[in-house]
């Protein structure tokens, strides 16, 4: 799966890439440098879900619920991410309702 060079989170572009990535992590978002990193090699479906998890921790940044302990952040986010990307996988047509 060939990632996006960034995406768009809120009013902040971030970049995306699989360079400096820690060796125990599929993924991760670096919110001061803007930095969204997922590992190379990794299974289509499973790239596709860090991204989703990873733009999750990027979005959390840019609310309020950003004072909530980085647990509690993981938690939702890890809940979060595998139900939003099968919503878009098997609804296209809302994909394309939202995204006109």
């Amino acid at each position: 799966m060939k990632l996006p060079p960034s995406i768009v989170v809120g009013p902040h572009t971030y970049s995306v890439t699989t360079d400096g990535i820690s060796d125990d992590l599929v993924g991760d978002t670096d919110c001061t440098q803007l930095i969204i990193r997922v590992r190379a090699g990794l299974p289509e479906s499973v790239t596709a879900e860090v991204l989703i998890h990873e733009c999750l921790h990027a979005l959390w940044d840019g609310t309020p619920l950003r004072c909530m302990d980085s647990e509690v952040e993981e938690s939702v986010v890890s809940a979060l991410a595998p139900g939003l990307l099968e919503l878009l996988r098997r609804n296209p047509k809302l994909l394309a309702v939202l995204v006109p």
